[in-house]
């Protein structure tokens, strides 16, 4: 199980992360956008700019936001070991 768990399932996660803070980016462009008091086109254009002068900083915090993840799936994985291997051993006493 743990095999699993670390592969395939951690990599079809990960998309799905990426994919709503590229969704969340995109949302947060537009928003920004529609604040200002110039044309659309240069307002996103202005935005666009913006994003990618920061692209460093963005791609930094979107790497700890992963590693953040990735540790709470690692402890919460753990967590649920442990609680699998304490019923199975309250299943086993209730027996005798």
């Amino acid at each position: 199980m743990e095999d699993r768990m670390n592969g395939q399932e951690w990599s079809s996660n990960t998309g799905w992360i990426i994919s709503g803070v590229a969704i969340g980016t995109g949302i947060a462009l537009a928003y920004a956008a529609s604040r200002r008091k110039r044309s659309w086109q240069d307002r996103l254009v202005d935005t666009a700019d913006s994003v990618s002068r920061r692209r460093e900083d963005l791609l930094d915090s979107g790497k700890n936001i992963v590693e953040r993840i990735r540790t709470i799936y690692e402890e919460s994985r753990k967590v649920m070991e442990d609680a699998a291997e304490l019923w199975a051993h309250g299943r086993r006493l209730v027996r005798w």
